[in-house]
């Protein structure tokens, strides 16, 4: 896909040292593969949740590394079964982070959709108004190249260049209330209003940027 790689090449510098959080499933399979085709300089990451699917996702993300031919490691965790989203996105980003060389970056699949759903989620929490910024693409030495993509160009890409990946299960159970906005909220508000949601919300975060931009009380 041109969109994809026209972001890698504008964001991925050769020259640098980059790390993926290789989950098993399409959005960073598709990350690493982009960045691959981009740059040499690059190995991944895998964290192992404890979790229902947490060995076939495993095993999904060291397959695909073993295709790419990248230097990869599964780092595990200590997790109770059935742990919180909040618990397992804290271990998760501890590990990821001790792992990190000091030179390397390290590149998360976050794209357009997952913005849009924490744009909500911390709307409907009553976040200030910084907080409606949701995901940013830079931050210290993370990277979210994906952060402007759709998903389903993501999707795409993973279609066309035959990539492997594993879907995580627990993505359809609504009980987690990411999976609720996703799954059943905005379905029904794009179904109720008229428009493209992501671009309204997109729309709605680039003017609070402009205002937020001077003012740390906002």
């Amino acid at each position: 896909m041109t969109e994809i790689r026209d972001t890698i090449t504008n964001l991925i510098k050769p020259s640098e040292s980059y790390v993926v959080a290789l989950s098993g499933g399409v959005d960073s399979s598709v990350l690493l593969h982009a960045i691959k085709t981009h740059t040499p300089n690059v190995r991944s990451v895998f964290v192992n949740h404890n979790q229902q699917d947490s060995n076939s996702l495993q095993k999904s993300a060291e397959n695909f590394a073993e295709i790419m031919k990248v230097e990869h490691i599964s780092l595990e965790t200590r997790l109770e079964p059935a742990a919180s989203e909040t618990k397992m996105r804290e271990t998760r980003y501890q590990l990821l982070f001790s792992n990190l060389k000091a030179d390397e970056i390290l590149l998360l699949g976050h794209h357009h959709d997952d913005k849009i759903e924490t744009f909500l989620m911390n709307l409907f929490r009553g976040t200030r108004l910084k907080g409606l910024l949701s995901i940013k693409q830079k931050s210290k030495n993370i990277l979210r190249p994906f952060i402007e993509i759709k998903k389903k160009t993501i999707t795409e890409y993973a279609k066309q260049n035959d990539i492997k990946f594993t879907e995580d299960k627990t993505n359809k159970d609504n009980s987690v209330l990411r999976n609720w906005l996703r799954n059943e909220l905005i379905p029904d508000i794009e179904k109720n209003f008229k428009g493209d949601l992501n671009s309204k919300i997109q729309s709605l975060i680039l003017e609070i940027e402009e205002l937020t931009k001077n003012d740390k009380k906002l």
